[in-house]
């Protein structure tokens, strides 16, 4: 992946093994606030091929997101964080279009994420759904989630490609709306069976 550099100095490019102590340090401020998920250091080093990052002219990481596959069609967008002091400064919007331009290079059909400010998505194309049309995602991460009962995450998915240079579209991309963004699979096929997934609100 190229590196873009920005009027500002700042820099996006794909994380590397030795940012994971530092991705974490970013994090910890929105952990204790409840907007992100505590990531253990482990946790990042394991997966910090899913991360870019964005670096200051002095090699600073002020924001940090990962792009996290869940099946061959269907990416999260996970642990997005801009430093306080960098905040407003449309170093958020630059990671996460960097992040699409990242699930389009994979082929990637949709990306969605949870989050506590819809409307910073909503401005970037993506649209409010409902968690019950991302079975996977809600039976591999949110029935063991500690905050389950208590989420007030709201669920944003949006299409990587538009109508000019989308691939073929999956089998899935053509359910109703009562029905889930899934391929067939465990999942699918749970909640096919009459399970009731809850929106987060």
């Amino acid at each position: 992946m190229k590196t873009a550099t920005p009027r500002s100095g700042c820099k996006v490019r794909k994380a590397r093994l030795c940012d994971a102590g530092e991705i974490h340090t970013l994090m910890q401020p929105f952990v204790a606030q409840g907007v992100l998920l505590q990531r253990g250091l482990a946790y990042l080093c394991e997966n910090i091929r899913d991360f870019l990052v964005i670096e200051d002219g002095n090699h600073r990481i002020v924001a940090a997101g990962a792009l996290h596959f869940l099946d061959e069609d269907l990416a999260e967008l996970q642990s997005l964080a801009v430093l306080a002091a960098r905040q407003k400064s449309g170093l958020g919007r630059r990671l996460v279009k960097a992040l699409l331009a990242e699930a389009r290079r994979h082929r990637i059909w949709k990306v969605f994420a949870l989050s506590h400010a819809p409307e910073f998505f909503t401005a970037l194309g993506f649209t409010v759904t409902d968690i019950g049309r991302l079975p996977r995602k809600y039976m591999r991460d949110c029935v063991h989630c500690p905050k389950l009962r208590g989420c007030h995450q709201v669920a944003v998915i949006r299409d990587v490609f538009d109508g000019r240079n989308r691939p073929a579209a999956p089998a899935w991309d053509n359910a109703s709306p009562g029905e889930p963004y899934s391929n067939s699979g465990p999942a699918a096929m749970t909640l096919a069976a009459g399970l009731s997934l809850p929106v987060l609100r």
